[in-house]
């Protein structure tokens, strides 16, 4: 990836160079000649800078034992919402309500809501109980 940014650095400090020298020749008899070569490498230098910044910020969720198989009927039976499991995945990491509700962009009264739906759907009390008990219904790894 830093190999990339090292490329697309390159090439624009080359596009730089030769719009610097295509001004000096051609843009001097336009109006906008060099508000139009600004123009240019600020929306250049704000594509690559999009597409690097998703590039380098596109995390996956990664499994954590490779032989881990959720199961898909205790799921079911239970009643658990695909919030409620990202929710129990985000306690089983380890993250507060509030951690919880920033990383998956909701309101700390939802994840609340959704924490107290666990603990009634797994029959517990505490977070600890709820990842322990995930844990055995291979719910989480």
């Amino acid at each position: 990836m830093y190999r990339l940014i090292v490329i697309i650095g390159v090439v624009l400090g080359i596009v730089m160079v030769a719009f610097h020298y295509f001004r000096l020749a051609s843009f001097t008899n336009l109006r906008f000649g060099f508000e139009l070569y600004v123009g240019l490498l600020a929306i250049a230098f704000l594509v690559i800078g999009l597409y690097v910044g998703n590039r380098l910020t596109n995390k996956k969720n990664v499994v954590v034992r490779g032989d881990f198989e959720r199961d898909d009927n205790a799921i079911s039976s239970l009643g658990l919402s695909k919030r409620e499991m990202e929710v129990l995945d985000q306690i089983a990491q380890g993250y507060s309500n509030q951690e919880i509700a920033d990383r998956l962009f909701v309101s700390l009264n939802t994840v609340k809501t959704h924490v107290n739906n666990l603990y009634v759907k797994l029959d517990v009390n505490k977070r600890t109980k709820a990842v322990s008990k995930a844990k055995e219904m291979s719910l989480i790894p």
